[in-house]
């Protein structure tokens, strides 16, 4: 079974949970295609990334499926959920990262979603949060400075946050 699955702006790589692995638990997959054509077999993603500790539904690929941002309770966080992200080089994925302040709160953040350019990032913040669901949740909107450090977060307004808090997720065209 195949579960949430992400593609990329680009069209050429995809990101899902499947509990077709090893123990049959819960693991994210990724795989890619060239030129539009035959998807490669999808891989397991690294142990680093594919932790107990994600919330399901809070992963996202940039634009050109590089570099793969998660939600994750991992120790030496902000919060309790925090955004973080890791580089594909080469056929490797770098160790997470974590966005840190002022993206990160002492609150829940996840579900990151990017624009096209990778300078608008639309998230959730949520009083509670635990892998399966979220609540008491708003979307925030942050902005990256031409100097590449993220501008503090914004509450969107309440006619675009009540009853679509969670999992936001902006479109390629914007």
């Amino acid at each position: 079974n195949c579960y949430t699955p992400y593609i990329s702006f680009d069209g050429n790589s995809l990101v899902y949970l499947s509990d077709n692995a090893e123990d049959y638990q819960l693991t994210m997959f990724y795989t890619t295609r060239e030129r539009k054509v035959d998807w490669k077999d999808p891989v397991a993603l690294p142990k680093a990334v594919n932790t107990r500790l994600n919330f399901l539904r809070g992963y996202a690929l940039s634009s050109d499926g590089r570099t793969l941002y998660l939600t994750s309770q991992k120790s030496g966080g902000v919060g309790g959920y925090d955004i973080l992200w890791s580089n594909l080089q080469g056929t490797t994925w770098s160790e997470m990262k974590n966005f840190a302040m002022p993206i990160n709160s002492r609150k829940h953040d996840g579900c990151p979603s990017f624009s096209a350019d990778g300078n608008t990032m639309y998230f959730m913040r949520c009083e509670k949060m635990d892998i399966n669901q979220a609540s008491d949740c708003k979307i925030f909107v942050a902005k990256k400075k031409p100097n590449g450090v993220w501008e503090e977060p914004v509450e969107l307004p309440a006619h675009i946050n009540t009853g679509n808090s969670q999992t936001p997720r902006i479109m390629a065209d914007g």
